[in-house]
C-alpha cells in the first residue's frame, strides 16, 4: 500500500496488459485525473486507448482537453476512440446501431483485433453513471464484461466508481465484490489517497501446503 500523490498516480496508471484496476473517488475533478492520466499514459506510449462513457462526444472531448490530451487528433490518428454506451435502447438511437453493455464485449473484442498487435487500454466512467441511476444489476453486468475482456490479450482497463454513494446500503453490499474482481485500485478522498498495489481475493494456500510447510517446521525446529 502507497501513498497516491502525483509520482504515485503515474505509477497506477502504468498498466501492464491484463490489468483491471479501479478507482474510488469523492470528487468528480479525481475521477478525471485519474481516469484521462490512464488515457495519456497510453496514448503517450503507442496504446490504442477506449473510453466508456454515458456522455456525448464532443463534452470528452472538451474535457480532455482541459487536462493536455489532443482527442481530436489522437482520434484522427486512431489512437483514441470514445464510446457512448446506453443503459438501454429507448430514445432516439437506433438499437442495432447502439453500443449496449449487451453487446460491449463484441465491440471491445471487435477493436482488439483491428489495433494489430498494439496494447489496447480501456478507462471507463460507466459505473458513475450506474450509480447515479442506481443500477446496481446494471454494475454487475458491466464488471462481468469488464472482467471478461480484461482476459482478452494486449488489454488492461481502468474504472471509477463515486466512493460517497458505496455509503448507501445497497451499494456498500456490492463493494467487496468490486475489491474482489479488480486487480488494484487506488482511493482518493479529501483525507488521503492510497494505491493498493494488490486488490483480488485473498490467496488461500492448499490443504497439502499447509502440511507441508508444518512438516518442514518440524524438521527445523
Amino acid at each position: 500500500m502507497t501513498l497516491l500523490g502525483e509520482t504515485n498516480l503515474g505509477t497506477f496508471c502504468d498498466t501492464d496488459p491484463g490489468d483491471h484496476s479501479v478507482v474510488f473517488f469523492e470528487k468528480s475533478e479525481d475521477r478525471y485525473t485519474t481516469l484521462f492520466e490512464f488515457v495519456r499514459k497510453g496514448l503517450e506510449i503507442g496504446d490504442v486507448v477506449v473510453y466508456l462513457t454515458r456522455m456525448n462526444e464532443p463534452r470528452i472531448v472538451g474535457l480532455m482537453g482541459r487536462y493536455g490530451i489532443e482527442a481530436r487528433k489522437s482520434m484522427r490518428d486512431g489512437r483514441l476512440r470514445i464510446l457512448s454506451v446506453l443503459f438501454s435502447s429507448g430514445g432516439t438511437h437506433n438499437p442495432k446501431r447502439a453500443i449496449t453493455i449487451g453487446n460491449l464485449k463484441r465491440e471491445v473484442s471487435m477493436l482488439a483485433r483491428e489495433v494489430k498487435g498494439r496494447n489496447l487500454r480501456i478507462a471507463s466512467s460507466l459505473p458513475e453513471h450506474l450509480q447515479t441511476e442506481n443500477k446496481t444489476r446494471e454494475i454487475l453486468r458491466l464488471e462481468r464484461v469488464m472482467l471478461s475482456v480484461a482476459g482478452e490479450k494486449r488489454v488492461s482497463i481502468l474504472c471509477a466508481y463515486n466512493s460517497r454513494r458505496l455509503k448507501r446500503p445497497s451499494w456498500f453490499r456490492m463493494f467487496p465484490f468490486l475489491t474482489t474482481i479488480h486487480g488494484k485500485g487506488a482511493f482518493i478522498s479529501s483525507q488521503g489517497s492510497v494505491v493498493m498495489d494488490e486488490l483480488g481475493p485473498p490467496r488461500t494456500r492448499s490443504r497439502n501446503e499447509h502440511v507441508s510447510r508444518r512438516g518442514r517446521e518440524n524438521e527445523n525446529p
